[in-house]
């Protein structure tokens, strides 16, 4: 799966500057975001973050993504992991043949960036490795960051052109 996360990305320290398409297909297969499932019956949650398809692999992969706070972190990844359920018994009917594995995988982290211990097992299925992880967590506390600022009516882009207010803040390379 990371080699198809990273089409046409040509440095992960820019990451967070990265459009994603909501379809890419490469030679092993397609990966979409954010797209509506069709299916024949009515599915509650028919649109998750991420769906990889592995044609080589005959396997389809349903990623769905989240960003809690710490007291939250069990409860949403749970949610996150039997969100899709229904969806996946519909896929099943529609899949490439009788073989193909569709997955359900939660990617779950705080917004200060940590994890629960089943996250590694997660992150080892996506074949995400340790430094797109590194990157991810990155993008994640800079997105609170930015949150945060823009709470306090402070745009830290603003600011930092504007010479205003500087902001002690700790940038994880």
């Amino acid at each position: 799966m990371a080699s198809l996360l990273c089409v046409d990305i040509p440095n992960l320290r820019h990451l967070d500057k990265y459009t994603v398409e909501d379809r890419v297909h490469g030679d092993h297969g397609w990966i979409s975001f954010n797209k509506t499932v069709l299916t024949e019956n009515t599915v509650t949650h028919n649109k998750p973050d991420i769906i990889l398809a592995e044609e080589k692999k005959n396997r389809i992969t349903v990623v769905e993504v989240g960003v809690t706070s710490q007291e939250n972190l069990e409860q949403v990844e749970v949610e996150k992991k039997h969100k899709y359920e229904a969806l996946k018994k519909q896929m099943e009917h529609h899949k490439w043949n009788k073989n193909t594995e569709i997955r359900l995988i939660p990617y779950v982290m705080t917004c200060d960036g940590l994890v629960r211990r089943y996250h590694r097992n997660y992150r080892q299925e996506l074949g995400v490795s340790d430094k797109m992880e590194d990157q991810l967590q990155r993008i994640c506390l800079q997105q609170t960051y930015d949150f945060v600022m823009r709470e306090l009516g402070m745009d830290p882009v603003i600011e930092e052109m504007e010479g205003g207010p500087h902001i002690a803040h700790a940038t994880i390379n």
